[in-house]
């Protein structure tokens, strides 16, 4: 695809998508950006807001108007989602488009949400004399940022990605019973962004028992060295790939600037995701688990936390109290077999759009079955450790290679479902 978004504007709406992401939930993260119509020089931009703020239009007009407080000049607006048209916890955007009367309005997606599509906003907009126009580069930019916003609001389920740290020989335990550290420095510090950018990581019992996880996104503090992809580098001018492939992509690419980094540690406490644990037995629960977990709801002052119990496994009822108390009530029972739909509809409640399955064959074999369109598994190979024997993932689909990069000594692959061709 030949780029025709001035470089400028690219950049900034890959950036603000990037920040917006795992901040916005389970509002879309939309970036918006109003340029000049001659020079194409930024004259204010936006991002979505947490749950309650300003959506991605409001916040770029909003500092619009501070740099501009006699009155707006010309401009063009880009917008990586079609403006939504109805009443939530904000005005609807289109609104604030018919006030201020851009040249043009470029777009990206248009809102898969039932209430927008009551409402033909767009048509409104042209009847009012703005130029609107669909933008495919727009529509490459929302690809990689919304596509979790989508799934939840069409199937009602989060994107999932299942992600495994590897050995060389391509286990991921050496079923000694031990917590073992395989990735390099180097990817956990973009698997440690990688957490900020998902809603919802999930864990499963053995990974409870043995690592004792905390799941909470820890902002890193400094700059890492520059990755290096392993296949053949694509052009400026090539499409970014959408969904996961294209997240981690631009994960790579926006992790390590230092104005993400401060931004992730300045509003740490927005970017955590709900920490999900599936339980062993009461007694395989050690205390210290119980106690991290406290301290983690004191220290962001939220209760970011969900456990799932197997039907077949009763806690005391203090040990059930507590769990209520931590969580919040969100401590859910399922069936032993075939639990994942229950799961993805309690997931797609609570407004989780993407999530990250990271723990073991109990939850690999269970969320592997029957993978979406969207779906992906991330698997972290190491260059360097080596494992005599172990565990590898049970993958239940067919699986085909879409995207790999050279992380340090590891070897990050993107998996997605095989095309039936």
């Amino acid at each position: 695809m030949k780029h025709t978004l001035p470089k400028e504007i690219r950049e900034e709406l890959l950036r603000s998508s990037f920040l917006s992401l795992g901040f916005s939930s389970p509002n879309p993260p939309v970036a918006c950006v109003l340029a000049d119509p001659s020079s194409g020089r930024i004259l204010a931009s936006g991002r979505t807001q947490v749950v309650g703020g300003n959506h991605a239009e409001r916040e770029a007009y909003r500092r619009f108007r501070e740099k501009f407080p006699e009155g707006l000049p010309p401009h063009d607006t880009y917008v990586t989602l079609e403006p939504c048209s109805h009443f939530g916890r904000t005005p609807p955007c289109l609104d604030l488009f018919l006030e201020a009367k851009p040249k043009t309005l470029y777009y990206g997606w248009r809102d898969p949400n039932p209430l927008v599509k009551k409402k033909d906003g767009l048509a409104e907009l042209k009847d009012a004399g703005v130029n609107v126009v669909p933008h495919p580069e727009l529509s490459e930019i929302a690809s990689v940022f919304l596509f979790g916003f989508s799934s939840a609001v069409l199937r009602s389920k989060p994107s999932i990605l299942l992600k495994s740290s590897l050995s060389a020989d391509g286990f991921y335990s050496s079923d000694r019973g031990l917590k073992e550290k395989i990735s390099s420095t180097v990817s956990d510090f973009f698997l440690s962004v990688l957490r900020a950018k998902m809603d919802a990581i999930l864990v499963g019992p053995k990974t409870v028992r043995i690592d004792l996880p905390k799941l909470n996104f820890r902002a890193p503090k400094k700059q890492i060295p520059v990755f290096k992809k392993i296949d053949i580098l694509k052009s400026d001018t090539a499409p970014l790939p959408g969904g996961f492939s294209g997240l981690i992509s631009e994960l790579f690419r926006f992790a390590g600037k230092e104005e993400v980094i401060s931004e992730h540690a300045t509003y740490e406490r927005d970017y955590q995701p709900l920490r999900v644990f599936f339980l062993p037995e009461e007694s395989e629960v050690p205390e210290d688990f119980w106690k991290t977990q406290e301290e983690l709801n004191s220290k962001y002052d939220s209760k970011k936390i969900a456990f799932f119990l197997s039907d077949d496994i009763k806690y005391d009822t203090a040990s059930r109290k507590r769990l209520e108390d931590l969580s919040e009530g969100r401590v859910i029972s399922y069936p032993k077999h075939s639990f994942k739909d229950l799961v993805l509809e309690r997931l797609a409640g609570w407004g989780v759009n993407i999530a990250l399955v990271e723990g073991g064959n109990f939850l690999y074999s269970e969320f592997s079955r029957e993978m979406q369109i969207g779906d992906a598994c991330l698997q972290v190979r190491s260059g360097a450790i080596h494992l005599e024997q172990g565990r590898r993932p049970d993958w239940k689909t067919e699986l085909c290679p879409d995207e790999k990069f050279r992380v340090d000594s590891d070897e990050w692959e993107i998996l997605k479902i095989c095309s039936p061709d």
